[in-house]
């Protein structure tokens, strides 16, 4: 046992490797040979695109068109995860805008707090906005979690990015279209193995399976009308949900920041170059493009629908203007002003 330890010292520092140690027993190891393997969640992600290839296949080899295809697979994945996510987000802005009345009753409150702090010192506006501003956050997440509506929540339809990636991943496969810098793969036997497996997916018919001027479903647009299209119905739903107002402010072209949270105005500046998005991809195959314009068209009329279920009506209660002309004085008024207010009497 000794003499077997020694020998095994001996041949790993001459850089003698036995073959048991260049292959790893768990993915996602790195091997004695300097060969890096799959990791687990981009070997389950490989799966996943894969069967959702061979799918959108069988689908279209039922006798479907590839430019019914496309679009059949974009509704049904709107039906399935987008339109009950966005159901629920809009569910929890409905119930939020209920509470309107009751959170600028809490602001009234703790701006009258701040302003009677401390009546006969000299205190800094802005240090009193803005622990006015910390009390009335702090108000509105307990009533928000009083009421189960957090604005974490709000963030839940982002799931839903999970399934649009992975059918815009199975056709890419579909039209065989390289990944840009290995993004699916590592390591260059990993790499070459799995371009093998994804060449037996490419399916030729979709070099014929568009119409109009993108007959060709496994190239670019060559008129970069699909990518404008995209952009214009993505900005129509995510601007449109901000509104004029809100982009005003969020580019700095004027308007208030305050009663935000940080995380909501970053969410919000996110929004703002999102339509941008398929004009930087312009380059990607046709039918990835037809996928994307059904489901953002989906998720535009499912907004639509939404607006009318929960109409977002303006609270009753308005918060208080606290402004120096709107504050009228209790307080006794001076000998001089009683003699000047008695003598014009």
């Amino acid at each position: 046992m000794y003499m077997l330890s020694r020998t095994s010292g001996r041949m790993l520092r001459k850089g003698i490797v036995p073959n048991r140690l260049t292959s790893t027993s768990r993915p996602g190891c790195l091997s004695f040979g300097g060969r890096r393997e799959y990791h687990p969640i981009v070997h389950t992600f490989d799966h996943a695109a894969t069967w959702t290839a061979e799918a959108i296949a069988s689908i279209h080899n039922a006798g479907l068109p590839w430019y019914l295809t496309i679009p059949l697979v974009a509704a049904g994945v709107n039906f399935t995860f987008r339109l009950p996510m966005q159901y629920y987000a809009r569910s929890l802005a409905a119930k939020r805008n209920q509470l309107t009345p009751l959170v600028n009753a809490w602001a009234w409150r703790h701006r009258i707090q701040e302003f009677a702090a401390a009546p006969g010192k000299q205190v800094d506006s802005h240090a009193r906005n803005l622990a006015s501003l910390r009390a009335i956050r702090s108000s509105r997440r307990r009533l928000y979690r009083s009421w189960g509506v957090q604005i974490w929540k709000s963030f839940l339809p982002l799931t839903t990015m999970f399934p649009f990636v992975l059918a815009s991943e199975a056709l890419r496969r579909l039209s065989g279209v390289s990944v840009y810098m290995g993004l699916v793969t590592v390591g260059e036997k990993a790499s070459a193995a799995t371009s093998t497996a994804a060449s037996a997916l490419v399916d030729p018919s979709l070099t014929q399976g568009g119409l109009l001027w993108f007959t060709d479903l496994t190239v670019a647009d060559p008129y970069f009308g699909l990518p404008l299209l995209c952009t214009a119905v993505l900005a129509s739903t995510s601007w449109g949900s901000l509104g004029i107002d809100r982009i005003r402010v969020l580019v700095g072209a004027g308007g208030s920041q305050a009663g935000t949270s940080p995380m909501t105005r970053g969410f919000q500046r996110v929004l703002l170059a999102v339509p941008l998005f398929p004009l930087v991809v312009a380059h990607l195959p046709s039918a990835i493009f037809v996928y994307w314009l059904t489901s953002f068209s989906l998720t535009f009329f499912n907004d639509l629908i939404l607006k009318r279920i929960f109409p977002m009506t303006k609270a009753r209660l308005q918060p208080p203007n606290m402004g120096r002309s709107h504050v009228r004085s209790y307080l006794p008024a001076s000998p001089e002003k009683l003699k000047k207010k008695q003598g014009s009497a």
